[in-house]
């Protein structure tokens, strides 16, 4: 599903047998362990897949051949930071964001920004929602209000 132009939002038809399994690892490592091959490359799958026949249709294969692909995660509850405005300032980068865990409340949504003082778009993800977006948007991720973590794979393509 589209929401403007650039975003576009869809539900990973991954399903993780053992989630509770992966959960407490990426918990353990504070979400910094990136030697996950097992839950990460999957979703950078589902991510090139998505790009290939979605993101593409509106955008152009060729600025989707992905030279880079990196991938990070990030951990967050209430007793989380709050985070800052995001932008990733190389214009031929495409942001994907999987929700790996949301919690239950579904508190800690992205919020998209025209400019730094402009919001245009929040959205509340439900598991395993995946976000593709141009890395140029500036987004801050919404302070997470349970004890329950959200649990984000974050991963960047950069164009050719």
């Amino acid at each position: 599903m589209w929401f403007t132009d650039y975003i576009y939002i869809t539900r990973s038809t991954l399903i993780f047998y053992e989630k509770n399994i992966w959960y407490e690892r990426l918990l353990d490592t504070d979400c910094q362990d990136t030697s996950l091959i097992d839950i990460i490359d999957p979703i950078k799958n589902d991510y090139k897949k998505i790009l290939l026949d979605t993101y593409s249709s509106r955008h152009g294969k060729a600025d989707l051949d992905c030279v880079n692909l990196t991938c990070s995660s990030s951990c967050a509850n209430l007793k989380s930071p709050n985070s800052d405005l995001q932008q990733n300032t190389k214009s031929n980068y495409v942001t994907g964001l999987f929700y790996f865990n949301v919690p239950s409340d579904r508190s800690g949504g992205i919020t998209f920004y025209k400019n730094r003082d402009e919001k245009f778009f929040t959205y509340y993800p439900d598991n395993y929602d995946f976000l593709i977006f141009p890395s140029f948007l500036l987004y801050k991720h919404e302070q997470v209000s349970s004890e329950e973590y959200r649990i984000i794979i974050n991963i960047n393509c950069e164009g050719a």
